[in-house]
């Protein structure tokens, strides 16, 4: 169940990304693609630093990944 409202066009009007007690993992919510893509840069592509992704460096570094929490809003619709 998405916890992402949608605009007057359908579109997610956030990205979140937050763990979840019940799926025991990161959730990334939102537009589909948008979501992807952000699950890609926190545990698929490789960071700078070694063959290590970003959540994978966060728990090696001891950082609780329950307590992650992020939202990007998207820009208001102007009319013009």
């Amino acid at each position: 169940m998405s916890r992402v409202k949608l605009d007057s066009k359908g579109r997610a009007t956030a990205l979140k990304v937050y763990w979840s007690k019940r799926e025991r993992a990161l959730i990334y919510d939102g537009e589909k693609q948008t979501g992807g893509m952000t699950a890609d840069v926190f545990e698929r592509m490789p960071i700078v630093y070694g063959d290590t992704t970003f959540v994978k460096e966060l728990e090696r570094s001891g950082y609780d990944l329950t307590t992650l929490r992020l939202s990007v809003q998207r820009k208001p619709i102007v009319d013009s």
